[in-house]
């Protein structure tokens, strides 16, 4: 049988149809139609707006660790004698392009976020970086998208020159690229992509994911205002959601609250700080035994979080009483746990009682040396105790500097 054959009694079936249909069902069938364009629209036009909205937000860090990035490159560059190495950073790479040979030199190594009790840096393949001086002049100054040396990945970059004068007088100039690993945020895209036109739950959980993730890096480069911003939007974007939402989207939600409360904390907003943590305290409650998977929100994740918090505010004795009153096996994540231990020994760090503060270290890298070891707070206490302790805590302070390979 032909196509046109099989074709035509199927029109011939349409044809039969009757000629009046009812005017309620061309309205219904005309608006469901509208709805589906509408949709469909909002799908393109949502992903579009979401690509730029995650993009913008890794951009903006970009430009923020350009300086760092310069002050790397003219250690590697200016510095006499063999190269150490490549520097490690979570998430991020510095790639160095001289004038002349054009060839990318790998200054600092990008490794894969820690997850809760893991021991190792996981190396991620660096950005692969056209060597040729055309494709650097046309992008110096505006993040471009690159792919890795090697998989999947995806890497966000800016290029910007430097010139800089060696030992010797001779004058180095070349390239620098400052990376940011942005594989996630387009795992983001292409997954709301394929779940079709509407914004599925699981596609705004993932959206305030990734908002919780890049909020954590806003703060820690000091923009404070900016990483609120991005996590209290995501939270009002889960908020009409939460009524009949699944438990992780309302984790997410608790999340996204102690990650307010500990920026507010680290901006010297008191007020601010318990308010959100309230909100996510609430949360905990409401969701009874619930441990999100990778955030580790719950109840005892919430207590953890009132001890930082009072640490970040400097009330220390406060610090100490609730962490007197959690239990360390509430904590389901070995690596919290040990952080726990470390939030003390800020709190006795505050009033420079190193002997104090070292026992608490001690146990914190016990329990999980991970949570001391990538802590940059807790390595900074380590070498205090080892500086200003005394000979009371002498030998146990270098003994711990040494475990993490603290210069002595």
């Amino acid at each position: 049988m032909s196509p046109v054959s099989a074709f035509t009694p199927r029109w011939q079936r349409l044809r039969s149809l009757p000629g009046r249909i009812p005017l309620r069902i061309k309205l219904i069938t005309a608006v469901l139609a509208l709805v589906a364009i509408a949709l469909t629209a909002i799908s393109i036009a949502g992903i579009s707006v979401l690509r730029g909205y995650l993009l913008a937000g890794y951009d903006g860090q970009l430009q923020l660790v350009q300086g760092q990035a310069e002050h790397t490159v003219a250690i590697y560059v200016i510095s006499p004698g063999p190269n150490p190495g490549p520097l490690q950073f979570e998430g991020g790479a510095i790639i160095w392009i001289p004038d002349g040979t054009h060839r990318p030199v790998q200054i600092a190594e990008p490794v894969r976020p820690r997850f809760p009790d893991s021991r190792t840096a996981v190396v991620l393949p660096g950005p692969k970086v056209p060597s040729s001086a055309s494709w650097l002049a046309a992008h110096q100054g505006t993040p471009v998208t690159v792919p890795a040396q090697s998989g999947g990945d995806r890497w966000r970059g800016l290029l910007f020159r430097q010139s800089l004068q060696n030992l010797t007088g001779g004058l180095n100039s070349g390239t620098v690229l400052a990376g940011g690993h942005v594989t996630r945020a387009y795992n983001h895209i292409r997954g709301l992509g394929r779940n079709g036109p509407t914004v599925s739950e699981v596609g705004v959980t993932a959206l305030a994911g990734a908002a919780w993730t890049l909020g954590m890096v806003q703060r820690s480069a000091g923009d404070t205002d900016g990483a609120l911003t991005l996590v209290t939007n995501a939270a009002a974007l889960l908020a009409p959601r939460l009524e009949d939402g699944t438990d992780e989207l309302r984790a997410m939600a608790g999340a996204l609250h102690l990650h307010a409360a500990t920026t507010c904390a680290w901006a010297g907003r008191e007020g601010d700080a318990w308010r959100y943590w309230d909100n996510a305290a609430a949360m905990a409650e409401r969701l009874g035994g619930y441990h999100h998977r990778w955030t580790i929100f719950g109840a005892g994740n919430v207590a953890l979080h009132a001890v930082s918090v009072s640490a970040d505010l400097s009330r220390s004795a406060a610090a100490r009483a609730r962490a007197e009153q959690i239990d360390p096996e509430d904590i389901p994540s070995r690596e919290r746990r040990g952080r726990l231990a470390v939030e003390i020994a800020r709190s006795y760090h505050q009033h420079r009682d190193y002997p104090a503060a070292l026992h608490w270290l001690e146990q914190a890298y016990q329990t999980s040396a991970d949570s001391v070891r990538y802590s940059p707070t807790a390595r900074q206490m380590t070498a205090d105790a080892v500086n200003h302790g005394g000979p009371l805590i002498s030998r146990r302070a270098r003994s711990l500097a040494g475990s993490l390979s603290l210069p002595l």
